[in-house]
């Protein structure tokens, strides 16, 4: 036998139910068509969110290779630039 408060609660939600369901029936909606149009619609969200920000990281990594393609050669000369003429100052010392 259930505790008094559980099957009062039971009650309130049966009631409840009830009345929600013949709303939801008189107006013609089918509750597993709004959680199918809201797991859509999340499934929507994830896959925009996921193939934009995938989509995005490419041309992102894109741009960087094209960048390191001047960037890296510029810096590796100016690096032995700057030995090259900090061991000539070295020797004179």
């Amino acid at each position: 036998m259930m505790p008094k408060g559980n099957f009062a609660t039971f009650l309130k939600l049966a009631v409840i139910s009830l009345i929600v369901g013949t709303t939801l029936a008189f107006m013609d909606i089918r509750p597993l068509e709004i959680w199918r149009e809201v797991y859509d619609w999340f499934a929507g969200i994830g896959e925009f969110i996921f193939g934009r920000g995938l989509q995005g990281l490419l041309t992102a990594l894109k741009y960087t290779l094209y960048g390191a393609v001047v960037v890296v050669p510029v810096w590796l000369f100016i690096t032995i630039f700057q030995r090259k003429s900090s061991s000539k100052e070295s020797s004179k010392d």
